[in-house]
């Protein structure tokens, strides 16, 4: 947060700004996913570009393949 404030090419930001439903890909049950940030920034060319973007730990975002069994590797991917 403090990154984006202090970046002079974020033209907009907001934390948790919407939600947007979907089916879970496993189970069938509609369910909610609201990103943690979405950015409007001007890239080196002048063009705004909007992004929606989520935080997760490292343990959340890398499968480890000698550790992860394949329950954990799925959850990993929905992710």
């Amino acid at each position: 947060m403090t990154f984006c404030d202090n970046n002079d090419n974020i033209l907009h930001w907001a934390s948790e700004p919407f939600k947007i439903p979907y089916r879970h890909p496993f189970t069938g049950k509609t369910t909610i996913y609201v990103p943690d940030f979405f950015v409007i920034y001007q890239n080196n060319r002048g063009q705004q570009i909007a992004e929606m973007v989520e935080i997760k730990p490292k343990k959340q975002s890398i499968i480890e393949s000698k550790r992860a069994n394949a329950k954990t590797q799925a959850t990993v991917a929905i992710n």
